[in-house]
């Protein structure tokens, strides 16, 4: 019985030290509490330098260097953001991200990256293309497509599976 009480003691002790603290403890209050904080807006990224970004929160004020939970590049100059300012503060936009549009054709989209065209058509297909040669790679293993025709596949297993008729056709089919 002295384990019980000696238990029961301890939770009394721990209770009455947590009624302590909420007693002492003051609310928060804040500076005006008829102040509302403004909710999310959205600005325009205007320029991103070695100073830092700037946002245009509308076309007549100018803009306002801004902090970024987001990465942004020179590609994203224009593009429309989700900021909040920091305690309420119009001086001091944070960037929350970009507002992405879903803006997708129905037949494909091509996105250009250092003379790579990645389209994305319609039922699921992606489209990779490059001038000289594409290369796909993971650990040991590598598949190479090369501009002159050229297949390459490298890997220390090859595995060749098919539900179906399993095709090889070639001008000359050499094994080993």
């Amino acid at each position: 019985m002295t384990k019980l009480s000696t238990t029961n003691d301890a939770l009394s002790n721990d209770t009455s030290l947590l009624d302590e603290i909420i007693e002492r403890t003051e609310p928060l209050s804040l500076p005006d509490q008829h102040v509302s904080l403004p909710s999310i807006q959205l600005a325009k990224l205007v320029s991103n330098s070695a100073e830092g970004v700037f946002v245009a929160l509308n076309e007549s004020e100018a803009p306002v260097l801004a902090l970024s939970l987001a990465p942004i590049s020179e590609l994203d100059i224009g593009k429309i953001c989700a900021i909040q300012f920091i305690n309420g503060n119009k001086h001091a936009p944070l960037i929350m991200g970009l507002v992405q549009h879903n803006n997708y054709s129905a037949t494909s989209t091509e996105t250009p990256l250092n003379n790579v065209v990645f389209t994305n058509r319609q039922h699921g297909q992606l489209h990779i293309q490059a001038s000289d040669s594409i290369t796909l790679q993971c650990g040991e293993s590598s598949l190479t497509l090369t501009a002159d025709g050229f297949v390459q596949i490298r890997a220390l297993y090859i595995d060749n599976y098919a539900s179906a008729t399993n095709r090889i056709k070639g001008g000359s089919v050499q094994v080993n």
